[in-house]
């Protein structure tokens, strides 16, 4: 064989994947879908919570933190506003 036929074949074996049947598929493609019929059940939660648990922490948490920032903004201008 010729070199240039030799590269083409080796170049062939590394570019094209296997054929996989309609059945087989990745076991993660598995574990995705799963995790996406979790987001699409319709329990009446919002996206964002339907994550379990550490979402809600998740949420509640930065919620207060929005909070705590929000009385700090305050207490900043009033001192800033007025003369001690």
């Amino acid at each position: 064989m010729s070199s240039r036929r030799v590269l083409q074949v080796v170049t062939r074996q590394f570019s094209t994947s296997l054929r996989r049947t309609a059945d087989e598929v990745h076991p993660k493609y598995k574990e995705l879908f799963t995790k996406q019929e979790q987001f699409q059940k319709p329990d009446g939660k919002p996206v964002h919570l339907k994550g379990g648990g550490l979402d809600g922490f998740m949420y509640r948490g930065t919620m207060g933190l929005c909070v705590v920032a929000l009385v700090c903004n305050f207490a900043l201008y009033y001192n800033l506003s007025f003369k001690k």
